[in-house]
């Protein structure tokens, strides 16, 4: 096995402008209405240079790849709010859209040998687009009776994502509608005790890199490919505590099961056996049930210091 030592330059860079727009409107019966708009504009680019140069001698390049990207991101957002007092607490309605365009234009380069012409690979460069919309609506209300604290929500979202490659006429589309509801309940059993209990459900969306099916030279042993149809991981948490509070610090008790579907792991395999490198297809992932119950049986927090010690199963 040729013994080497591996150099690795990643150069990130952006430019980011975003713009923003609130109103609100207040009636007279204590209820109100927002309207927010905001757009988001990006450039981001940048390079992964990777020499592999012999140990011995540190002129003589065995390996240089090149890798160059550049994503341009255009994201808008429009939200519509409604809020009135209620009874004991506060009612809200909502409406939100969400609408994210990226494409990007990734190239891969790669050389044997100090005397060879750095070559233009295909396999590894592309030309990709990434198009999400999502329609969310959501309501909640919260509030407070004696001892009691409360919360409940429940949002539905309707989710489209498409990715392209340019030059194909085909392309992978996911299209999902899920609720996601909520609630909280906060009961005070003293002046410095609390007790309280949790659910929620979440949505982790997949990254656009996870999405790229093009490999990506990371650094000398690893190749990062995506998988265009993998599906985002939902969330479930559940979770119960209680609280202590002192004169200078505050002492938290909890306990939580976290449950996920669709989870995403990677897998590695060998795709290079001369210099080892490990390819990592994300169209491998594996996808199951995960549960994990978490034990925080100590936090300690005041102003200068915050300690916590958790055991997870």
């Amino acid at each position: 096995m040729t013994s080497y030592f591996n150099a690795n330059l990643v150069l990130k860079s952006g430019s980011f402008k975003v713009y923003n727009l609130d109103y609100t409107h207040r009636f007279k019966n204590s209820s109100s209405i927002t309207f927010s708009f905001l757009h988001e504009n990006a450039l981001i680019d940048g390079y992964t240079k990777n020499q592999n140069l012999n140990a011995l001698n540190y002129q003589d390049t065995l390996q240089y790849t090149l890798n160059t990207g550049a994503n341009p991101l255009n994201a808008s957002r429009i939200k519509f709010d409604y809020e009135k007092k209620m009874w004991i607490g506060k009612f809200s309605l909502g409406y939100q859209y969400r609408t994210q365009q990226q494409n990007g234009v990734f190239t891969y380069y790669e050389k044997q040998g100090n005397f060879t012409n750095l070559a233009f690979n295909p396999a590894f460069s592309a030309e990709i687009s990434v198009l999400n919309r999502i329609h969310g609506i959501y309501t909640q209300y919260a509030g407070s009776f004696k001892n009691l604290e409360f919360s409940t929500g429940l949002r539905f979202e309707n989710a489209f994502r498409e990715f392209k490659v340019a030059g194909s006429n085909s392309s992978s589309v996911l299209t999902l509608s899920n609720f996601f509801p909520s609630a909280n309940i906060l009961y005070n059993l003293s002046n410095n005790l609390r007790a309280k209990i949790a659910f929620s459900r979440r949505v982790q969306r997949s990254t656009n890199n996870e999405l790229n099916p093009y490999p990506e030279r990371e650094h000398s042993e690893t190749l990062e490919q995506g998988d265009p149809n993998i599906k985002p991981e939902f969330i479930n948490v559940y979770e119960t505590g209680i609280t202590k509070d002192f004169k200078k610090a505050s002492l938290y008790w909890n306990v939580y099961v976290q449950q996920i579907t669709d989870i995403v792991n990677r897998v590695n395999s060998v795709y290079n056996e001369p210099f080892l490198t490990e390819f990592i297809p994300m169209q491998e992932m594996l996808v199951w049930l995960e549960q994990t119950w978490a034990l925080r049986f100590l936090q300690v927090r005041n102003s200068k210091f915050l300690l916590v010690v958790m055991f997870i199963i």
